[in-house]
């Protein structure tokens, strides 16, 4: 069984700065973790610069993605892999997160796994 953590409600943004301010400035958010195009708040809401549409991977940049915080993104993308879910990637690292992979539910809306 997969151990989920915890639950990121990420916002799909296409002015990060500007929703960056809104978030900070007005809502009283504090920033956690920030980079180029992503940051995170310690209130469990993140910002992700929508990024340009593909044929195959299209973004509303108006969408929520739920993010699900995992202990090992490797693991649970292997079990949820052997059940038959299809994946928009596989776990990949950046500079902050050790993993992230990301889905689409049923309902065609995007989840991500998250490996802090």
């Amino acid at each position: 069984m997969i151990n989920i953590q915890g639950v990121i409600a990420s916002v799909m943004v296409t002015d990060i700065d500007r929703a960056i301010q809104f978030y900070r400035d007005k809502l009283g958010l504090t920033v956690e973790n920030e980079q180029a195009d992503w940051v995170m708040f310690k209130e469990g809401i993140a910002l992700q610069l929508s990024p340009v549409p593909t044929a195959d991977f299209k973004w509303d940049p108006n969408s929520v993605v739920i993010t699900l915080v995992v202990n090992d993104c490797e693991e649970a993308y292997r079990q949820l892999t052997g059940r038959g879910v299809a994946f928009l990637n596989a776990p990949t690292s950046s500079p902050g997160l050790t993993a992230v992979a990301s889905l689409r539910d049923s309902e065609n809306n995007v989840l991500q796994l998250l490996q802090l």
